[in-house]
């Protein structure tokens, strides 16, 4: 008799254990999903900002500064927190470089503005 419940204690813990674990689960792969997909949107919004500091410098006439250096992508199906931490670190980077690039982008605009030769 004191097998029987022991047995069914046991048999209890791993039906607990199991359901924990679809109960967990879903909010543990949505916040990583989530994480995941905030990093891209970052890239997003870099590569845009990329793309507006680039046709700036064209319309100032200015030899364009080549882009930075492309990031070999690992084909990797599984995206673990090492890789997302290091493509947000390349992405502040890159960010870093475009702040540069704008600030320098602005000081070119005012110079010309300033030193544009005035039509009487």
């Amino acid at each position: 008799m004191v097998k029987q419940f022991v047995d069914i204690n046991i048999l209890l813990v791993i039906a607990v254990a199991i359901l924990s674990l679809f109960i967990v689960s879903p909010y543990v792969l949505n916040n990583e999903a989530q994480k995941a997909a905030s990093v891209s949107e970052r890239e997003a919004k870099v590569a845009e900002r990329e793309s507006l500091v680039a046709s700036r410098e064209t319309a100032l006439y200015w030899k364009s500064i080549p882009p930075p250096e492309e990031v070999k992508e690992e084909e990797t199906e599984c995206i673990t927190d090492q890789s997302l931490v290091l493509r947000e670190l390349e992405l502040t980077r890159w960010e870093s470089t475009l702040n540069k690039r704008e600030s320098n982008l602005s000081r070119r605009e005012s110079w010309l503005i300033e030193n544009w030769p005035k039509s009487d």
